[in-house]
């Protein structure tokens, strides 16, 4: 305006100027204001960190809040934010109806926090953008995001403007265009269309996180998508049993599951030159998808009449299998004999633990292992014994269905030609309840296969265990060959004291473990039930261990029985009890016999037992080998050996040996030769009988 004389102000000039001033007192920063950016650079007699504005420089970008840099007197002024007005008027000077060059009275460093205000000079008829104070031209858009189409601006209708970076957003115009705001809407609809479908398709990634359920149940009676392959469970059932939920994969109908068994078969034909009886290791083969059933087999009158494979089943077999062997072996595994004509045609199948059909449609899902290996909660079990059998889950068909599983080989390819065979079973901390579903059967750890607990797991042997039945046993006990790496680990067994049990019936019973197998770390609180019973050792000479063991023992069984023919047999750490009060018929806690074996026993105690620690009859034969270093005995043990007389001399060396009881008679009765009292200490060497 001119610097003298009559001016006559504008009114929007002025309600703009009044605005401008109103938005200075409220901020409060009103004590220092320049009209030009010059003015405010002549004047620098003020402290540092003073603040001022700049209003109406000719060059828009000039016009915002300063900062003083320096003393007074010195330094400089530097711009640190826009005028705090809300909105900026834009007046148009250019361009076209689509391309509007317009100027501002500033430039905003913080588009975003400004409304603007432009008056069209032309309606526009399609994509607009608009340039100011010599910007980079920016799209309007429309209140949706999308690009103008035209008819949206009108030549003299104000329009209102969000700002933005690379962006304006038009909030409000005269025109509303109402075919701009329907093609918005129909493309979000296809937009969300086309996302429904995508996640349809998806269906079975996004499955791993949607398709879970609480229990196996409710999995069971699920309508799961045809598009999901996988499907988790949280609990096995409504007892959420930790650890047993598990993972499932959608498999094509008909394919059997590999948690499942034959339980029953038809023979047709057989006929065989074989005597009369039991032959065993009958490897049966002919299926497409099963493997592992080993049977044996009973032929009377030179014709198969029965097939019992209880004892290792297989897996993966199907209703309607057929499948032959050519030839059986008779018991000393040397003699084959021919068969003709034979088959075995599968009738029944176990139903799965862990794998199921679901309901509403018949779909079939394969229990996997998600936990490293397959657990026994996975497949029902439950640790839920309390001081007592009664209203407590029976665990020995979880526990079976587990194992049986882990023994899977489905390559039909033996270990040597790079097959494979057996894994670990976990169970969990707790007290595992097992009764047996007939009097004749024992728990089976197969082929290649360990059970694993966790330190606190102990597995409850039921009051009502038949008399005379194993409770575990080590590999098919009916193989009559060696099975490899089966063994326990890291748990303990337990049965009810004062329970009568028959002699010669054991918690753990193996007749053919090799090659690493045995115990680790297992605690045996027997009962009347002796411990461990290993004998004869089918499939020839190789190892067996035996480590960190406790025993406590209260019958006439022996805690540990041996007899082998070339079995290695490694025992080392053991701890072996017999109570100081109740019932205690016990006479010696380690027993072996036979004319074989060679034998390791190193950090071994003994105490309780009413006549000896070790018993050992060790004839001639398969050159018998017995190494006894640091065995110590305890309470109530007369002779801490005795070596009967019908042993094979040579075979026998001590070293560090301790009767540990003022009261025994002595330390070896020797039936061999003179008997020894003293005690085997460090310095004495090695003692041989």
């Amino acid at each position: 305006m001119p610097a003298s004389g009559v001016n006559k102000v504008s009114k929007s000039a002025n309600s703009i100027w009044g605005t401008w001033v109103e938005t200075m007192l409220q901020t409060g920063i009103a004590g220092l204001m320049y009209g030009t950016l010059a003015e405010l650079a002549a004047d620098l007699n003020h402290g540092a960190n003073t603040s001022a504005a700049v209003y109406n420089d000719a060059t828009p970008a000039n016009n915002g809040l300063y900062q003083k840099v320096g003393a007074s007197g010195a330094g400089s002024w530097t711009r640190v934010g826009d005028l705090p007005i809300a909105i900026v008027p834009l007046t148009v000077t250019g361009g076209t109806a689509n391309a509007i060059v317009a100027t501002a009275p500033e430039t905003p460093q913080m588009p975003g926090r400004k409304l603007f205000v432009l008056t069209p000079t032309a309606n526009n008829s399609g994509a607009t953008t608009l340039a100011y104070n010599g910007q980079s031209a920016l799209p309007i858009k429309s209140a949706f995001g999308d690009p103008l189409i035209g008819g949206e601006l009108l030549n003299g209708s104000p329009i209102v403007m969000l700002g933005a970076s690379d962006h304006f957003t038009l909030l409000l115009s005269t025109n509303v265009d109402a075919d701009g705001i329907l093609a918005a809407a129909v493309a979000a609809r296809d937009d969300a269309a086309a996302s429904a479908a995508a996640a349809a398709s998806a269906a079975s990634v996004l499955g791993n996180q949607v398709h879970q359920y609480d229990t196996r149940a409710a999995a069971i009676a699920a309508t799961v998508p045809a598009g999901v392959n996988f499907i988790r469970t949280l609990a096995y059932d409504s007892s959420f049993t930790e650890n047993s939920g598990a993972l499932f994969k959608r498999v094509a109908a008909g394919t059997p599951f590999t948690d499942t068994w034959p339980l029953t078969g038809t023979i047709v034909g057989g006929t065989t030159a074989a005597p009369d009886g039991t032959y065993y290791f009958g490897l049966l083969s002919g299926s497409a998808t099963g493997s592992g059933l080993c049977a044996t087999i009973t032929v009377a009158g030179g014709t198969i009449t029965a097939v019992d494979h209880s004892t290792q089943p297989g897996n993966a077999y199907k209703v309607g299998d057929v499948i032959t062997i050519g030839s059986i072996v008779a018991a000393d595994l040397v003699t084959a004999y021919s068969v003709t004509g034979f088959s075995y045609t599968i009738a029944t199948i176990s139903s799965p633990l862990a794998s199921f059909v679901n309901t509403h449609d018949s779909s079939r899902w394969q229990y996997l292992e998600s936990k490293g290996c397959p657990h026994v909660n996975e497949f029902g079990a439950n640790a839920n014994w309390i001081s007592t059998d009664t209203g407590t889950t029976n665990n020995f068909a979880a526990f079976q269905a587990a194992l049986f599983y882990a023994a899977c080989n489905l390559t039909g390819t033996a270990e040597g030609g790079g097959g494979y065979q057996g894994h670990f079973v976990k169970a969990g901390r707790g007290s595992y309840m097992i009764r047996h579903p007939s009097n004749l059967v024992s728990l089976i750890i197969p082929n290649g296969v360990t059970l694993e607990g966790v330190g606190g797991t102990m597995i409850k042997i039921h009051d009502s265990w038949y008399p005379a039945t194993h409770c575990i046993c080590l590999g098919n006990p009916n193989a009559h060959f060696a099975n490899f790496r089966c063994g326990m680990r890291h748990l303990g067994v337990a049965f009810t004291r004062g329970i009568s049990v028959a002699v010669g019936t054991y918690m753990v019973y193996g007749n053919n473990n090799q090659d690493g197998g045995g115990l680790d770390e297992v605690f045996l609180y027997t009962g009347q039930f002796g411990g461990i019973k290993y004998e004869k050792g089918y499939g020839g000479a190789s190892t067996v261990k035996f480590h960190n063991l406790n025993f406590s023992c209260e019958g006439v069984n022996p805690a540990f029985e041996c007899n082998v023919g070339t079995t290695l047999v490694d025992c080392r750490t053991w701890s072996v009890n017999a109570p100081s009060s109740g019932t205690n018929t016990t006479s010696a806690g380690i027993v072996l016999s036979g004319t074989g074996g060679i034998y390791s026993f190193e950090g071994i105690h003994l105490e309780g037992f009413n006549d000896c620690g070790f018993t050992v009859d060790l004839r001639s034969g398969n050159n018998p080998n017995v190494a006894f270093k640091g065995i110590t005995g305890g309470l109530s043990i007369d002779w801490l050996f005795i070596i009967q007389g019908t042993s094979q001399s040579g075979s026998f060396s001590f070293e560090r040996c301790i009767k540990n009881n003022g009261a025994a008679t002595g330390l070896i009765n020797n039936g061999l030769g003179s008997s020894r009292t003293d005690d085997i200490r460090a310095g004495d060497g090695v003692f041989t009988i």
